[in-house]
């Protein structure tokens, strides 16, 4: 990752930009974005919407990584057993420059 970063930095911006216009359409369109859930993840509509719900709380407005989240998707993939020999900091899978660089482009507020 951190060599991509260094190496490809354009490469990363358009990633984070996709996934930004990707999050923005997901939640203009809640029922189609359940119909993906429930046909892609084989999920029940209940299941579905709770994990909607779930995400939806997860994701702030700009897409800039924060501690906190960063935090949570690291004990997530950790209580699947993955990486549990190791600490992971957020310097190690974050860096916010580019997802600051992106928010501004696309007029979100950024502090």
């Amino acid at each position: 990752m951190t060599k991509t970063i260094r190496g490809r930095p354009d490469e990363v911006k358009r990633i984070i930009r996709a996934l930004q216009l990707g999050k923005q359409a997901m939640f203009k369109s809640r029922d189609r974005t359940l119909d993906l859930i429930t046909g892609v993840l084989k999920m029940d509509k209940e299941t579905a919407a709770d994990t909607y719900k779930v995400v939806e709380a997860s994701f702030n407005d700009t897409g800039i990584p924060t501690r906190e989240a960063m935090g949570n998707i690291i004990k997530a993939i950790k209580a699947e057993g993955r990486f549990t020999d190791r600490n992971i900091a957020f310097e190690d899978v974050a860096e916010p420059r580019f997802a600051i660089e992106v928010a501004r482009e696309l007029g979100y507020k950024v502090p």
